[in-house]
């Protein structure tokens, strides 16, 4: 950690605040969690039963990562002072 930087696998992180660091790693989970289901989903016969599950999975878990992508966009909205930000995170 130097100069209000955390590098966690080489990858800076702008932040030192632990709930700032717990967010990003539940957002990166639900990412990961979103990537796995997406492809269960898709490549499961449609209908009801594994399609549908892992779809219902995949749907609230990619609400969770557009939640968090916001939060963490609005809370260092004024650090970055770059409007772009949260578009970026919504696209």
């Amino acid at each position: 950690m130097d100069d209000g930087v955390t590098i966690i696998a080489g990858i800076p992180i702008p932040s030192t605040s632990p709930i700032f660091l717990a967010v990003v790693g539940f957002h990166v989970l639900l990412g990961m969690v979103c990537t796995v289901t997406g492809v269960v989903a898709m490549t499961s016969t449609k209908g009801r039963g594994q399609h549908s599950n892992f779809g219902t999975i995949y749907y609230w878990c990619l609400s969770g990562v557009f939640v968090t992508a916001v939060g963490l966009s609005v809370v260092r909205w004024s650090a970055t002072k770059q409007p772009h930000t949260l578009m970026i995170s919504i696209a």
